[in-house]
């Protein structure tokens, strides 16, 4: 028996090997599980402290904040004793009253009375005839022009000026005043002076002119009638200046005037067949219409309103200008009797409103349709376009038989420029313009159309 034979065999347990399907895929990592880490774990605590401080902040806040209403509402009830029909007005830096009443306040209880407002404009009604002379006769031979005016608060006044047709025999300019007042004690406050000044009567109806801090309840009412005789057919000035008052000039085409002014606040202004060489209408909350036969030139402005106006030229006037402006108001600009060699300037704006202009096809010359917002539109015959966008148009219009090329269009550009440089070259050196007859081959015919808020169209229509 060998030295082995002592020993007793014991069987080990046999290894479990696992089989290939116990085994993951080789795509799949091995699934690690960490060990505990103590970081996370003070992250956490540290995002609960947090959230403690927080909500302890907010709770000061809604402390200190509720302290500041109670302590403001009690001194508030410890000095006014009479509260019952107040209410509470309290204000902090930076933050106002939600609700505010219509009436009342601190220190104005809710049952006090309103106060009025004070009325935009005084109510005023003149019923009360004026004692002075109504009727004026003035003799037109012995001066050439009429400059009539108001000077003070005329409110709701008017001006008519007539030729008279049908009387053969009156050879006296008539002025008839009708003036009404509200009061009176104002017969003394109104008055009438003529007298000639520069070969013009001169007629000024003062009225007074209520001036002070508060508003009143006197007036005074203006209402007057201008009557030409029939035999008169030229008149050197014709002027109107009355305030809060219409201006309306009727049956006037048979005298020629050599200057008109019509002006006004308040009011409209409307004529009828004026014939002037130079005539000036302007108008504050108004609006001008009319038809006017242009010699020379033809202004028209108003601010607050539109402008409606038939411009003929007249058939022996050689160079004619019409402007028409205003300030929210539309644009309707019509110009009639425009002969091939007469020379047009037409300018027309609007700040608010469009514009809209109608010229007979036989003009030949530059234009220009600008607006700022809106479209320009262009109709008509025988135009030539430089710049052609929906907002600005510029360019040219040639006569019926000009057939010109692009090349004799450039060089036509080209030769009015070079021409416009020397004579601003000229103006330069000597400080003067050239010579009368020098600049007569460089004049043409304009237009010049602008808006701010609006459209602008301008038609060019035969005849």
């Amino acid at each position: 028996m060998t030295e082995k034979s002592g020993y007793t065999a014991i069987p080990l347990e046999e290894p479990q090997v696992p089989s290939e399907r116990d085994l993951p895929p080789y795509s799949e990592k091995p699934h690690y599980t960490p060990a505990f880490n103590t970081h996370e774990c003070c992250y956490q605590h540290h995002q609960q402290r947090r959230k403690a401080w927080r909500k302890a902040l907010i709770a000061v806040l809604i402390l200190f904040l509720g302290g500041r209403f109670l302590f403001a509402g009690l001194s508030y009830f410890m000095m006014n004793t009479n509260f019952d029909d107040q209410y509470i007005l309290i204000q902090f830096p930076g933050l106002g009253p939600h609700h505010e009443p219509e009436i009342g306040s601190p220190e104005v209880p809710y049952n006090a009375p309103p106060v009025p407002s004070p009325p935009e404009s005084p109510v005023c009604e003149p019923t009360i005839k004026w004692n002075g002379p109504s009727e004026l006769l003035l003799d037109p031979r012995d001066v050439t022009g009429l400059v009539f005016s108001v000077k003070g608060i005329s409110v709701h006044g008017s001006v008519i000026i007539r030729q008279d047709t049908h009387s053969k025999d009156q050879a006296f300019i008539n002025i008839t005043n009708i003036i009404k007042l509200s009061e009176d004690s104002l017969q003394k406050e109104v008055d009438i002076k003529i007298d000639i000044i520069d070969d013009d009567y001169t007629i000024v109806v003062e009225a007074p002119s209520f001036d002070g801090p508060r508003p009143t309840q006197k007036c005074v009412k203006v209402d007057t009638i201008i009557t030409i005789p029939n035999n008169t057919h030229f008149f050197r000035s014709l002027l109107v200046d009355v305030p809060n008052s219409w201006i309306l000039a009727e049956n006037l085409g048979g005298i020629d005037f050599a200057y008109v002014n019509f002006k006004t606040k308040n009011g409209h202004i409307r004529a009828k067949d004026i014939s002037a060489s130079i005539t000036e209408i302007t108008t504050v909350n108004g609006h001008i219409q009319g038809g006017y036969v242009v010699s020379e030139s033809l202004d028209v402005r108003t601010v607050n309103g539109a402008i409606e106006i038939n411009a003929l030229v007249n058939p022996w006037a050689d160079n004619v200008s019409v402007t028409a402006k205003s300030i929210n108001g539309h644009l309707d600009i019509s110009v009639n009797e425009l002969k091939e060699k007469q020379i047009l300037n037409l300018k027309a704006g609007s700040v608010n409103g469009g514009v809209v202009a109608t010229v007979p096809d036989t003009y030949h010359g530059d234009f220009s349709v600008s607006t700022l917002i809106g479209y320009s539109y262009i109709e008509g015959q025988d135009i030539t376009y430089i710049k052609k966008t929906r907002n600005v148009k510029v360019g040219y219009k040639n006569k019926k038989d000009d057939d010109d090329d692009d090349d004799d269009l450039y060089k036509k550009k080209m030769r009015k420029m070079h021409k416009r440089t020397m004579k601003k070259t000229k103006k330069c050196r000597h400080g003067h313009k050239g010579r009368k007859g020098h600049g007569d081959d460089e004049k043409s015919s304009q237009i010049n159309i602008e808006a701010v808020t609006g459209a602008v169209e301008l038609y060019f229509l035969e005849s």
